[in-house]
């Protein structure tokens, strides 16, 4: 009987758990959940379905007013979704991308609440001001990114070294599953 009950116990515990569970969420959507139904419900929002992959999807659409990519992750074995990145358009001037990269960090510390963890750099022999920040980007000579800590996952803005400013919405829950997934990978391999 002792044995019922803690068995009943732990399932009304993991029930409760899974009902409070909170995802981050892209455009409205919990980032969680089988990829045909995270794209489904992107495609109700006019996003166009690209390709699918074995690790994801790809999306072409507009987000925060801008023409983009969205990639959707999905873990290694359960095939859950749990991340979504946006890639923005290429851009080839370095006054524009920098202004596009600070009004984005602007609008997400205002709507999180939260100030970004940034590391915004140039290394030798480059510096901003010089003319040359878009071949420093592009040698990796200059890092722009900044880490948004959430309750429920974490946002990360930068800009990549081909000219684009990219966001990564990455679940938490999700994440730690992907982990999960990899070790157990890399367990069925020794």
């Amino acid at each position: 009987m002792k044995k019922l009950v803690l068995i009943l116990f732990v399932l009304f515990s993991v029930g409760l758990n899974a009902q409070t569970e909170s995802h981050l969420e892209f455009k409205g959507i919990p980032i969680t959940g089988n990829l045909s139904n995270m794209v489904s419900k992107l495609k109700t929002q006019n996003y166009e379905l690209i390709e699918t992959r074995s690790d994801g999807a790809q999306l072409k659409g507009q987000f925060a007013n801008e023409r983009c990519d969205i990639v959707v992750f999905t873990t290694p074995k359960s095939r859950t979704v749990y991340q979504v990145t946006v890639m923005f358009e290429e851009n080839d001037m370095w006054h524009s991308l920098k202004s596009d990269y600070n009004n984005l960090k602007e609008q997400l510390s205002r709507k999180y609440n939260v100030k970004p963890d940034p590391i915004e750099i140039f290394l030798d022999p480059y510096y901003e001001g010089d003319g040359y920040e878009l071949q420093a980007l592009r040698k990796h000579k200059c890092f722009y990114t900044s880490n948004f800590d959430l309750t429920n996952g974490d946002i990360i803005l930068a800009m990549y070294y081909d000219g684009r400013v990219v966001l990564i919405y990455t679940d938490a829950v999700g994440n730690d599953l992907k982990e999960i997934e990899e070790n157990q990978n890399s367990y069925d391999d020794l």
